[in-house]
């Protein structure tokens, strides 16, 4: 997943590179890339791939327009604290 999300030379279907969309801001976009594979691969490590997968499903509702889209500003928060907590010390919500 690391290597396909962060491929030099992965390119949109209009055949831009992201690098080249994204120019000096690339750098700091692919710490970010790699902190959230690090952080959803502890938890596999974790938990297992099924409690993974769970918190996954969960989290793919995240988007930048959540509060608007859910109509209330809270679940990105308690999708987040969940995700943290079930990485960092082994409590995975059923």
């Amino acid at each position: 997943m690391r290597l396909t999300l962060t491929a030099p030379s992965r390119r949109l279907a209009n055949g831009q590179a992201l690098q080249d969309i994204f120019e000096k801001g690339w750098a700091p976009i692919l710490a970010s890339i790699h902190r959230e594979i690090d952080h959803w691969q502890q938890a596999d490590e974790n938990h297992g791939p099924e409690a993974a997968l769970r918190l996954l499903s969960v989290h793919g509702s995240h988007s930048e327009s959540i509060g608007g889209w859910w109509g209330s500003d809270w679940y990105e928060t308690m999708v987040h604290r969940a995700v943290v907590r079930v990485a960092s010390d082994g409590n995975c919500p059923r």
